[in-house]
Parts: C-alpha cells; sequence; structure tokens
C-alpha cells in the first residue's frame, strides 16, 4: 500500500491547509483530498505539492507492508 505522508510533512514545516494551497496554486479542495482519499493522485498536484513543501515525491509517498 501506498501512503502519503502530506500531514507529516506540513507538521514538520508549520504550514496549513489554507496556507499550502496558496503556496503551491492548488485549491484547498484538492489538499483535502490528498489528506483525506489519496487514491486518485493527479501528477500536477502532486508536483505542485511537493515544489511548495521543497520535497521530492519520494519523500512524499511511501510504500508500506500490508497489515
Amino acid at each position: 500500500m501506498i501512503e502519503v505522508r502530506l500531514e507529516a510533512l506540513m507538521r514538520e514545516r508549520g504550514v496549513g491547509v489554507v496556507a499550502l494551497s496558496q503556496r503551491a496554486g492548488v485549491h484547498t479542495t484538492q489538499l483535502y483530498t490528498l489528506l483525506r482519499k489519496p487514491d486518485r493522485v493527479h501528477l500536477r498536484t502532486l508536483d505542485k505539492v511537493c515544489r511548495a513543501l521543497d520535497v521530492t515525491p519520494g519523500d512524499m509517498l511511501v510504500q508500506r507492508e500490508d497489515c
């Protein structure tokens, strides 16, 4: 299973959803979707969010073993 680490990265950087949406140039709805139901991630959105947080997609996405 692939896990999106958006919430942890936002917490580490002390940035909220509204501030990140403005910095990344994406709508807050897109961020909430990425936080809550990340099964359909647009690569363009992922790229913008990664750039705004100064991370790579490899930092954002982690593969976990299913329990």
